[in-house]
């Protein structure tokens, strides 16, 4: 499986009445809304697997609590699985994204690690998730997006 960067994407902000404060916006494909909404205002990156496949990364805009929430999509542009990092008072900034030959990206957060993300062909049960990580479905669900510290 390869990932290649595309530009296909774009973030719309919305409100959500009674959220917590939580960047949201619509997601737009080739400037059409697609009926999906996630957390996040700026929308970092974007790749596309050989199957239609979307990873997205996005963040909240935020300089003191940043979050990046990673996304995704299947060819209908409909969320399949989500990761979100981040930490309360803790900075986080992107940086160093990039696709590397296969099925990964590897990227840098938090100010004391890499990590890689890994897109499986298969769901596979994982167990746990690193410092900050939060995950969509939940912890010990079985997920095909893979994250490591390292």
């Amino acid at each position: 499986m390869e990932l290649t960067a595309v530009q296909s994407f774009a973030l719309r902000p919305i409100d959500r009445p009674g959220s917590d404060g939580a960047a949201a916006s619509e997601l737009l494909r080739d400037g059409a809304a697609v009926g999906t909404v996630v957390e996040g205002a700026v929308l970092e990156a974007q790749y596309e697997t050989d199957c239609g496949e979307i990873l997205l990364f996005a963040t909240d805009d935020s300089p003191y609590e940043e979050q990046l929430h990673i996304y995704l999509l299947d060819s209908d542009s409909q969320v399949q699985e989500s990761l979100h990092i981040g930490q309360a008072y803790t900075p986080g900034i992107l940086k160093d994204l990039r696709a590397d030959p296969g099925d990964s990206v590897t990227f840098r957060f938090f100010s004391d690690g890499s990590f890689r993300l890994r897109l499986l062909d298969e769901p596979k049960r994982q167990w746990g998730s690193p410092r900050g990580v939060r995950s969509k479905p939940g912890a010990f669900a079985k997920r095909r997006l893979e994250l490591k510290v390292g």
